[in-house]
């Protein structure tokens, strides 16, 4: 009898014991796993280029219960969803989990919440254009959709060749900015851009530049007779004007330096302030002419779309 006794507790506690071993401890089952998908105003893209790329990363923050997410890294895939690139993010909570997002992923940003950056090497503009996002989920919602916004402004050039000057002309002049601020600062927390150092009173080249890391991506249409460079710059509010400079070489002997001053205040649209605005994107057309520079229509597309018209000052 006794030993039947002992048969029976043996039993019960085997039990127990695999009753224990089956319960799901929160935060480390496959249905606590949080899954992110990233969006730039509804369309799957991102400021830079036209499209995510596999190996992008995110640092994604947030606290979800006992434990706190701090700028874990994420990588997007063609799965098209972002996956922890070490660690996975669960849901330690049955409440929802707000998280915070940035876009592009800094180390430098595991020890502090802010970032210093410098905008010279526009060829390398993935380094800094920055983007941020929020999301809601939780273990019973576990998809959080991260809609990003631009942090930065985008300022492109057509720059068309007009009367008595070639295309050709167009492509190889050098042309330069000043007076504006080049350095600035990234929040991770608000995603906010703020705009640090000093004016920039020297002349600074994105188009042939000695310096080749600066120099713009640029496209060139034969149709429009003209060649685009894409600059993304930090934003800021400017104490006078951006000042605009093109050297171009004419008739393969003359050298002429050609001048335009930009208010962004004189764009309708913007507020009447003289300032680029975060996700905007400023599209200035400048005609070169044997005679000079005039700088013509300005339209803000297609980050928020704007458009207007300003007057150069020669």
């Amino acid at each position: 009898m006794k030993q039947n006794k002992f048969y029976l507790l043996a039993a019960a506690t085997a039990l127990l014991l695999s009753a224990c071993n089956n319960e799901e401890v929160p935060g480390t089952q496959e249905s606590d796993l949080a899954r992110f998908t990233g969006s730039i105003e509804g369309v799957k893209t991102r400021a830079y280029d036209t499209t995510w790329e596999n190996g992008d990363q995110i640092g994604i923050t947030g606290t979800s219960g006992w434990e706190t997410y701090s700028n874990m890294t994420y990588n997007w895939n063609a799965s098209g969803y972002f996956t922890a690139d070490q660690k996975d993010i669960y849901y330690n909570t049955p409440e929802d989990v707000a998280f915070t997002a940035y876009y592009p992923w800094k180390t430098e940003l595991n020890s502090s919440t802010s970032y210093d950056f410098n905008t010279d090497a526009q060829s390398q503009q993935k380094t800094f254009d920055f983007l941020y996002a929020t999301g809601t989920g939780s273990k019973y919602e576990p998809e959080v959709e991260f809609n990003f916004t631009h942090c930065m402004s985008k300022l492109s050039f057509i720059v068309k060749a007009g009367a008595d000057v070639t295309l050709d002309e167009v492509k190889a002049a050098k042309y330069s900015l000043r007076s504006f601020l080049n350095n600035g600062t990234f929040d991770r927390v608000t995603g906010k851009v703020n705009a640090a150092g000093s004016v920039l009173t020297a002349p600074w080249a994105f188009a042939y530049s000695s310096i080749e890391a600066d120099n713009a991506p640029s496209n060139v249409s034969t149709e429009r007779n003209s060649v685009t460079y894409n600059l993304i710059l930090v934003p800021q509010t400017f104490e006078s004007y951006l000042f605009f400079t093109a050297s171009v070489l004419l008739d393969g002997i003359n050298l002429q330096e050609f001048y335009a001053n930009i208010d962004f205040s004189e764009i309708e649209g913007n507020g009447n302030v003289n300032e680029m605005k975060p996700g905007y994107q400023y599209n200035v057309t400048v005609n070169v002419n044997k005679t000079g520079l005039s700088v013509g229509k300005c339209e803000i597309t297609p980050w928020k779309e704007l458009s207007g018209s300003i007057e150069a000052t020669m």
